[in-house]
């Protein structure tokens, strides 16, 4: 009788492997500890952190949109407002970012374009203004959360280049220096050309 025990442990141990995998894509995400001011790393690309910006600024916009359009007694611009940012616009997000966002950053995301369907569809009833004025209050207390708890954080590579990119600038941020440019060519023509950059003003 062969021995199959081997085989159960390749198993078990591919299991385990595979329950880490989902628990830290579902769950934990890519985060990075504490930042100083206490709120969570999240730790992504720079284009990652731009659409993630990008998302929160349609929020922003479309909640200006239904206050706007609420002031004006206009539902129907409620409606349009709201629902440009419901729940379909989840489906708009690239899923190797979503695997990136701890478990709560995707509840209060998900939660919040929920709640712009629900906003649209008390406009598209023609509930008062004040029920959607307080809804629309309700929901953005998910994005005072996520800012809270959260810090969108370049990876630690790219936020090293942007630190020497600034650190370079910086450097180079006074008045130029007068260079002269000397050009020395051989004959043939096969020979070497040599380039002499000398600091003008170091001659003054």
């Amino acid at each position: 009788m062969k021995k199959t025990t081997p085989h159960w442990l390749a198993i078990g141990v591919l299991a385990v492997l595979l329950l880490s995998g989902i628990y830290k894509v579902v769950v934990v995400g890519n985060t990075g500890g504490l930042a100083n001011d206490g709120r969570t790393k999240v730790m992504l690309t720079a284009a990652e952190r731009q659409a993630v910006l990008a998302e929160m600024r349609h929020l922003l916009l479309a909640s200006q949109g239904v206050i706007e359009a609420l002031a004006n007694d206009d539902k129907v611009a409620v409606n349009s407002a709201a629902g440009a940012v419901g729940s379909a616009a989840v489906s708009t997000m690239d899923f190797s970012l979503r695997a990136k966002l701890p478990l709560s950053f995707k509840k209060l995301g998900f939660a919040t374009h929920q709640a712009f369907d629900e906003i649209a569809d008390m406009a598209t009833a023609d509930a008062p203004a004040k029920l959607i004025l307080l809804k629309l209050a309700s929901t953005m207390k998910n994005c005072i959360a996520c800012h809270e708890s959260y810090q969108l954080s370049l990876r630690a590579m790219e936020s090293e280049q942007r630190g020497r990119v600034v650190r370079d600038s910086r450097r180079w941020s006074g008045p130029p220096t007068p260079i002269t440019l000397k050009v020395l060519c051989q004959v043939p023509a096969r020979h070497c050309c040599f380039v002499q950059l000398i600091d003008s003003s170091s001659n003054s």
